[in-house]
């Protein structure tokens, strides 16, 4: 599994790479995939793509991610995010990635923050760094319905009865 964890930044994309990568082709013949496994990237749908739709940084770690796992694994690259952040998933799958040899998802530091785990004793160290976790002097996570959604479980486990959402 490759995480590719951005927290102020947004995806990068060709736009912004072009003195780094050069033209689209030759990015792409740098990246090249794992022998004797299909290609996960679409490179002619990619080809097609204007430049600033070019998710680069998440075609990279589509390939990086192959070439980190054996043939009887399966691949997973997690492109985590806040939530405040455009959502790339779905693009980045019908127009960058061929077939599923790569499971691509999309999650948002938010999400992170409503598991259990963080809602526990063992997680409040991290409940409360991302309570409190500033981006620009501003709130950095959007996490009052996490908050709300934490309360309510915890009241229907307590009282035994079901709360909306819960």
């Amino acid at each position: 599994m490759l995480i590719e964890a951005k927290f102020g930044s947004l995806n990068g994309t060709m736009a912004r790479k072009k003195d780094r990568f050069g033209s689209v082709a030759e990015f792409l013949n740098r990246y090249v995939p794992k022998e004797d496994c299909s290609d996960p990237l679409d490179r002619e749908a990619i080809s097609k793509l204007e430049d600033k739709k070019i998710l680069e940084q998440l075609c990279r770690n589509v390939i990086f991610s192959q070439w980190l796992t054996t043939k009887s694994e399966q691949s997973f690259v997690i492109n985590l995010v806040r939530r405040a952040a455009p959502d790339d998933e779905n693009d980045f799958k019908k127009n960058h990635l061929s077939g599923d040899a790569i499971q691509f998802h999309r999650r948002t530091w938010e999400d992170l923050f409503a598991l259990p785990v963080v809602q526990s004793e063992q997680g409040k160290t991290l409940k409360r760094y991302m309570s409190n976790k500033t981006l620009r002097l501003a709130p950095a996570f959007e996490i009052a319905r996490e908050l709300i959604c934490a309360l309510c479980v915890s009241l229907s486990r307590i009282s035994g009865l079901r709360i909306h959402g819960s």
